[in-house]
């Protein structure tokens, strides 16, 4: 059997889409084997349709504003945003508020 590349059978689906010959009749008369021309139709149409990423797929985060930058808690229904400056007593204070100790 013959191993081909990845060019030849693309060349070869293109040579049996223009004969407008049945598929089986195609293969049996270039002695090619069905099942292999299907799978490489199959793969062109499910590989090829997908975007080729040529650059990275990461997405560049941004730094956020220092005036965005903070802490915040979110407890049930309530969020609370405190700067990134605040004093750990008061951090400390609002945790065991929201936990139940005063």
């Amino acid at each position: 059997m013959q191993k081909r590349t990845q060019e030849e059978w693309l060349a070869l689906i293109e040579e049996w889409k223009k004969s407008k010959k049945p598929l089986a009749v195609f293969c049996r008369e270039n002695n090619i084997p069905k099942n292999s021309l299907l799978y490489w139709i199959h793969k062109q149409k499910t590989s090829f349709k997908q975007p080729s990423l040529k650059r990275s797929s990461f997405v560049e985060l941004k730094d956020q504003k220092t005036e965005d930058a903070g802490i915040e808690i979110r407890y049930k229904q309530l969020w609370i945003r405190l700067p990134v400056s605040c004093n750990p007593s008061f951090l400390s204070c609002c945790l065991k508020t929201l936990k139940g100790g005063r």
